[in-house]
């Protein structure tokens, strides 16, 4: 038997057992294992009537491993989901929570037993008392398969995060000497501009060492969409049209380019640029870095609508 992660599914379990024509006390316990891959999140049971006493409980065995752990699992879904992780965790919170409580246990709940006890009183011999319990139980996937079974869990939820330059202001890496925010009064839908430049002597338009700025991402997984898109101008075209470049690199060990675009400002007024990859194409995921670039060491700011500079990641697996 298997299923999606998160599945849920009752079984209702019966247990016998026959009194003698003595008095005695009559007793009989049976063990059950949870189907491959489920663990057992509730169990209800029919109440004693007449002098019978049903218990249905949980049992651990320490020793079996045909299901995942909780860290398993978690491993699993940051390898899948990178920057999303976060976000699936909040969204089925229930799933996680359920997962926390039974490491808590040591292990998964996967095995239960059926008490059921009995004295014959006035029944006379040979009565027979049956035991009913209820098991509940969710698919959390077997550790041979976690990484299918996760697969296809989250195959059923698409993602989507949005990052702004301006919500992350702390986050920002300036490289360049000069860079000031500012909020012009009575500017159209309140943006907040930074003004940039890399005075004399700064950095040049060498391949390593121009002036950008830059947003670093969570690691995002294969077959992410990556939309970029920023508001952009020069402060002054006395000096002429400036080269620039915006990019998106993976900043794995060496940092690799996977989408840019040249231009030139050229232009006093913000115009929108924008750059985009369709489909993720990274082995096991990228550690984003979204870069605003000039190469010259213009006194004159390049201004960048921090308002309107974002980033839109989205995974429909």
């Amino acid at each position: 038997m298997g299923g999606f992660i998160s599945d849920i599914f009752e079984e209702k379990i019966e247990a016998h057992v026959s009194c003698n024509a003595n008095g005695d006390v009559q007793h009989t316990s049976e063990y059950f294992d949870a189907p491959p891959g489920y663990i057992i999140i509730g169990i209800e049971y029919e109440k004693s009537h007449h002098g019978v006493g049903t218990h249905a409980y949980q049992y651990t065995n320490l020793d079996d491993s045909r299901v995942i752990r909780y860290e398993q699992f978690m491993h699993a879904l940051d390898v899948f989901m990178g920057g999303f992780s976060e976000d699936v965790q909040k969204s089925y919170a229930w799933v996680f929570n359920i997962m926390r409580d039974a490491l808590r246990k040591l292990n998964w709940v996967n095995k239960y037993r059926i008490d059921c006890s009995c004295m014959t009183g006035g029944f006379g011999s040979g009565s027979n008392i049956t035991a009913k319990a209820t098991i509940r139980f969710m698919y959390v996937g077997q550790a041979e398969t976690i990484m299918s079974d996760l697969w296809t869990w989250l195959h059923r939820y698409p993602q989507s995060r949005k990052y702004s330059f301006l919500g992350r202001q702390n986050s920002l890496i300036y490289h360049c000497l000069f860079h000031v925010l500012v909020a012009p009064s009575g500017a159209e839908n309140n943006p907040i501009l930074l003004f940039a430049h890399e005075p004399k002597a700064g950095r040049t338009a060498s391949t390593t060492n121009y002036p950008y700025l830059a947003l670093n991402l969570p690691r995002f997984p294969e077959k992410t969409e990556i939309y970029f898109k920023t508001r952009l101008c020069t402060e002054s075209i006395s000096s002429g049209a400036r080269p620039g470049k915006i990019a998106l690199r993976d900043m794995a060990n060496p940092a690799t380019p996977l989408a840019e675009q040249d231009f030139t400002y050229s232009d006093t007024s913000l115009t929108e640029y924008k750059l985009s990859i369709p489909s993720l194409k990274v082995k096991g995921g990228a550690q984003i870095r979204v870069e605003v670039i000039w190469f010259d060491n213009e006194l004159e700011n390049i201004i960048i609508d921090l308002s309107n500079t974002t980033v839109d990641c989205r995974l429909q697996l």
